[in-house]
């Protein structure tokens, strides 16, 4: 979990605690009633909205039968508590529904994707992804649309990531390659750009043929 961002953190620890409580055959009601708190405290540590709090986690953990693993989660949530979301500069270009995808992301060893219509996010060049947004929504002003642009960008980082860049799968249809972003210059581009992340021994590029 070196990688891991507090957010994907904080998710792992909310389906870790649901998934010990289950295979301990309690419901969230019994769970709430040992640490004497409202059924709503354990339904926000299960969905990540919070962390749980220390002496909740030694009871709820001895509760569902594996106290031994304390000091792992006290750990996990030092971490949470201290880190920092890389995208924390781009908060207003990025919806809620997304940082859990961004947290995932970035500390993915292994990321499979199928592409039919566009090339996926990490794989595009600038002007790629600038055709592509300029024209998939109404944007209220340049700079939203740039702070979008620049967030597509900053993913591409863990594509460089030094000792444990991920491996990637990518499936893309024909299509994909044929359909013109931004006129022939752009993808022009894209496509060099597209050969190259191809020689790299992390990533896998398979085209699904018209024939």
């Amino acid at each position: 979990m070196g990688t891991l961002t507090p957010t994907a953190i904080k998710r792992w620890i909310a389906l870790e605690m649901k998934r010990l409580r289950e295979a301990a055959g309690y419901d969230r009601a019994a769970a709430a009633e040992r640490i004497g708190k409202a059924t709503t405290v354990i339904a926000h540590i299960e969905t990540s909205r919070n962390l749980p709090a220390p002496a909740d986690l030694e009871v709820l953990l001895d509760f569902y039968g594996v106290p031994e693993r304390a000091p792992f989660f006290r750990d996990l949530i030092k971490r949470a508590k201290r880190g920092r979301d890389w995208w924390i500069n781009f908060d207003h270009g990025v919806f809620d529904w997304f940082n859990l995808y961004l947290g995932l992301e970035t500390g993915a060893a292994r990321i499979s994707t199928v592409d039919l219509v566009v090339l996926p996010g990490l794989f595009q060049t600038r002007d790629y992804a600038l055709a592509i947004m300029r024209e998939g929504r109404r944007w209220n002003n340049k700079a939203e649309l740039e702070t979008m642009v620049d967030l597509r960008m900053a993913r591409q980082e863990i594509l460089d990531r030094p000792g444990d860049a991920p491996h990637i799968w990518s499936i893309l249809d024909e299509s994909v390659l044929r359909r013109q972003v931004g006129g022939p210059a752009v993808m022009r581009d894209q496509l060099e750009h597209l050969i190259e992340l191809s020689e790299r021994p992390n990533i896998d590029i398979q085209v699904l043929s018209f024939t």
